[in-house]
């Protein structure tokens, strides 16, 4: 690769040709600058789309360039000189010159010839550039069309030759010609002559001089100049091909018993970007080599990069022995026939008792967890022959997407497994792309003779989230620009996450209008439209907030003892004030202890806002601009909700709020538009250091994971999970102290927290800082290994034989039973995990009966793990209420 062209594109929009740079006949791939130092490149001989952060989808026809050249031949380029009658024709520099007085002088005009041969003939001509260099001109200002040569110059005769050079169509107006090298690109006429002469794989081009009488001259290398060649630089766009590939077969399995009925069923895939139809078949080969093909099916428009499984004809298949089914597609211009046949062996059993076996899949180890986006996975499992039997079988491995599309099937066939014996099984590796969310994974046992379907499949999860290669924790990003005041983030700061564009939205606030966009997927900042003073004329400052409604707008208040309520508009970066907050019974104004959340409900859109100092809440109707007043928040024995009070929302039912100072936790039902009477847990006071602390200004709250995460703030780093199913909170690893910046902060005024995608949370530290954090939680279930994972079942070591009880361990004791066919399984190990997945404590179990003092361990949800000596294992949830 030679040269690179780069098209710079921010928020959607080509701005630019970053620089071109080649050797002669290079060709060259093209990059798009997607982000501040981020770069996506591509190869495509088709059109390409790509999503903006607006969210809509921008095509790019992503052209091939090449550079044609005159072949070095006698007339490939040259010049043709008149004087009167009198014609010359030489072979290699191409001069041109004024026309000369009364003709008593030769007059010259020059001509290329280029071959096309580099550019295939049913291409789309984009554009054309004729470059040539001029080694040497008169000091009068020579100027010269560029005009289609209707024949070729090499065969011509020089007076039908003269004349195409000076009558022949305008491609390119008249300019001087300079030193060096020149460049002149062809109209419309010359970019379909261009393409109408691929197919003879040649075109030619005059350079005339039209001057009168001026004496002005120049002279132009041509073929065979080395780096001086001239040259034809056109960019082009091959027709959209096809590539359909078969890529599995699924049915009919690899052992049948005879006289079975099968629905012949594949996955082709589409691999180009754009829809494709094509056809699709069936063939099986019986013992005796007779083929039998099934009707094919035509498929029609398949969407482009996507998998398609199609169901055939039922089949019987009524001889035993060893057959061949093969699969084909065709599609017109397809351009890799490799792909396009798949074929395998499978073996039709007669159906009698057999040597019979139980193989059990017993764990899911790959993947899980939370996976980035675009990363390859190797699936893995582990298989245990249960029985005394070897055991022949197929292993399989499927991925579901989020969608419940299987997008991935693979299998391994394992010939005479030993008996009690267990092994890891390791899946082709597999592109996991860029759909985010929860994915499943299932592994399955195929045999004939397998004598327990029960443990026969096993489901995992994991997930697939922008930066989900991260590991747990905390990890601090780029800090929030310092332009344009200079100031860091405090009292009024917020951040919130705008599903539609794929960016966070924050306000500095400390009494300024800085405003800015933030990209996780790039880590680069966008300075945008300060947030203007309004009707009263003042800056954000405690009790500001600020919420995206996914749909292009941030609505936002600025605190500060004010009323304004403002929508930022994604699209036009443009601030909007809209209806006042109400006055409201109190007569107040907003201040510290304010939040808002925007809800979606039955197509309405409705941003609701908890109304700090006081207990006013309110929700705003956005296709009314008005507001609605609604219960008060509950004020329980302290009626003020001060600064660090927040509201998270279950993106269904509910919104919980945070009563700062004083933790009391309440939720909002939607449905009945009222508050629960039933007070929840709120916030612990103790953490995990000992110290009594309460949450105050910076304290925030965000709902992910089917659980609500929050910052005590109040100069402290605690961070905590509440959990609704057990009304327990967990406390977590806290956010670290010490940053980018080396000095030890903790989170205070301006701190916030908000969810992206489904295990992902993005923090501002607040407290004078720029600092932007963001925690990666493993959920609890990966966070133990295989807990997502269904039950293993074995014949004996299994959960109906082992009983844990009470589930919700008030009393501080947990009973462990087991059935008496167990005693020959012990001793088991056992370990006692906290929700975050650390180990607090390890145990034997060496008889039927035992206990556990949980006394000394604070509520919260715990997962007890049981582990044969085999190393099965399960997971049992267990909640500890003191």
């Amino acid at each position: 690769m030679a040269g690179k062209v780069g098209m710079v594109v921010k928020n959607g929009v080509f701005l630019a040709i970053l620089g071109v740079n080649f050797l002669p006949g290079s060709e060259f791939d093209q990059t798009w600058k997607i982000g501040d130092n981020k770069y996506l490149t591509r190869i495509y001989p088709v059109p390409v789309f790509f999503s903006s952060t607006k969210g809509e989808s921008l095509k790019f026809m992503s052209d091939s360039v090449k550079r044609c050249y005159p072949d070095d031949n006698t007339y490939w380029t040259g010049s043709l000189a008149k004087k009167g009658n009198q014609y010359s024709k030489s072979s290699g520099t191409v001069r041109v010159s004024s026309e000369p007085s009364g003709g008593s002088d030769w007059w010259y005009q020059g001509w290329f010839k280029f071959n096309l041969s580099a550019i295939p003939d049913s291409s789309t001509i984009d554009t054309v550039a004729l470059n040539f260099y001029c080694s040497n001109r008169s000091s009068q200002i020579p100027y010269a069309y560029v005009r289609l040569l209707p024949g070729d110059p090499v065969s011509a005769s020089d007076p039908t030759l003269w004349s195409w050079l000076t009558t022949g169509t305008i491609v390119s107006p008249a300019r001087s010609i300079d030193l060096n090298w020149q460049t002149r690109g062809l109209n419309a006429i010359g970019k379909a002559a261009v393409e109408s002469c691929l197919g003879q794989n040649w075109i030619a081009f005059g350079l005339h001089e039209f001057t009168y009488r001026t004496g002005a001259w120049a002279e132009v290398k041509g073929h065979g100049s080395g780096e001086n060649t001239p040259y034809l630089e056109i960019a082009y766009t091959l027709p959209a091909r096809s590539d359909i590939s078969m890529e599995e077969i699924l049915e009919p399995g690899f052992v049948l018993p005879v006289g079975t009925i099968v629905t012949p069923t594949g996955r082709w895939r589409n691999r180009q970007p754009h829809p494709d139809n094509y056809y699709a078949w069936f063939i099986f080969i019986n013992p005796a080599g007779q083929r039998t093909t099934l009707p094919g099916i035509q498929v029609l428009g398949q969407r482009g990069e996507s998998d398609t499984v199609l169901f055939f004809t039922p089949f019987a298949f009524n001889d035993t022995g060893l057959w061949i089914v093969r699969c084909s597609t065709y599609a017109e211009n397809d351009i890799d026939p490799n792909n396009d046949i798949r074929e395998r062996y499978f073996r039709v059993i007669q159906n009698s008792g057999g040597n019979c076996f139980d193989v059990a899949v017993t764990e899911i180890t790959s993947p899980v967890g939370v996976i980035d986006t675009g990363s390859t996975v190797v699936p893995r499992a582990r298989w245990r022959n249960q029985s005394g039997n070897p055991a022949t079988f197929f292993a399989y491995c499927a991925l579901i997407n989020p969608e419940g599309i299987r997008t991935y099937t693979n299998s391994v066939l394992l010939s005479d497994f030993p008996p009690s014996a267990d092994t890891t099984i390791e899946f082709t590796p597999y592109n996991i792309g860029y759909q985010t969310g929860q994915w499943a994974v299932v592994c399955s046992t195929v045999a004939l003779g397998d004598t327990n379907p029960d443990n026969d499949w096993r489901w995992g999860s994991f997930s697939v989230a922008a930066g989900g290669g991260s590991p747990k924790g905390w990890h601090e990003v780029s800090s929030v620009p310092l332009p344009p005041s200079s100031k860091a983030v405090k009292d009024g700061g917020w951040l919130t996450y705008d599903q539609g564009s794929g960016l966070f939205f924050i306000a500095k606030g400390n009494k300024t209008g800085d405003f800015y966009s933030y990209d996780p997927v790039a880590d680069t900042w966008r300075e945008l439209c300060l947030w203007p003073g309004g009707i009263e004329n003042k800056g954000p400052a405690k009790g500001a907030t600020g919420a995206a409604d996914g749909a292009g707008h941030v609505f936002a208040v600025k605190g500060n003892n004010t009323l304004g309520f403002w929508c930022y508009y994604i699209d036009g970066d443009s601030w909007h004030q809209l209806r006042d907050v109400p006055a409201g019974p109190s007569g107040k104004k907003v201040k510290g202890g304010s939040d808002m959340v925007v809800i979606n409900q039955s197509g309405n859109q409705y941003v609701y806002l908890l109304k700090g100092y006081k207990n006013e809440f309110y929700r705003y109707h956005c296709n009314g601009d008005s507001w609605e007043q609604l219960p008060d928040a509950p004020q329980a024995l302290h009626p003020k909700w001060d600064k660090g009070s927040w509201l998270a929302y279950d993106g269904n039912r509910y919104i919980y709020a945070h009563k700062a100072k004083y933790h009391e936790f309440w939720r909002f039902d939607l449905y009945t538009a009222a508050w629960d009477t039933h007070r929840l847990k709120g916030m612990p006071f103790l953490s995990r250091t000992g110290k009594n602390k309460k949450a105050k200004d910076g304290s925030s709250g965000a709902y992910l994971n089917g659980g609500v995460f929050a910052l005590k703030g109040g100069n402290t780093c605690e961070f905590y999970r509440y959990e609704p199913e057990g009304d327990t909170w967990t406390e977590l690893e806290p956010m670290p102290e010490v940053g980018s910046t080396g000095k030890k902060k903790r989170v205070k005024g301006g701190g916030d927290l908000v969810a992206m995608g489904e295990n992902i949370l993005y923090a501002l530290k607040g407290n004078k800082t720029r600092e932007l954090w963001y925690y990666c939680y493993v959920p609890e279930a990966d966070a133990l290994g295989n807990g997502v994972q269904s039950e293993i079942t074995t014949p004996v070591f299994t959960k109906e034989r082992i009983r844990i009880f009470p589930s919700l361990a008030r009393e501080g004791v947990l009973a462990l039973e087991f059935e008496e066919e167990m005693r020959f399984l012990f001793p088991l190990k056992g370990a006692l995990y906290d929700n975050a997945g650390k180990l607090v404590q390890i145990f034997a179990i060496d008889s039927h009966r035992a206990s556990l003092n949980l006394t000394q361990l604070p509520a919260g949800i715990y997962w007890v793990s049981l582990e044969n000596q085999s190393g099965l294992r399960f997971f049992r949830k267990i909640i500890i209420a003191h």
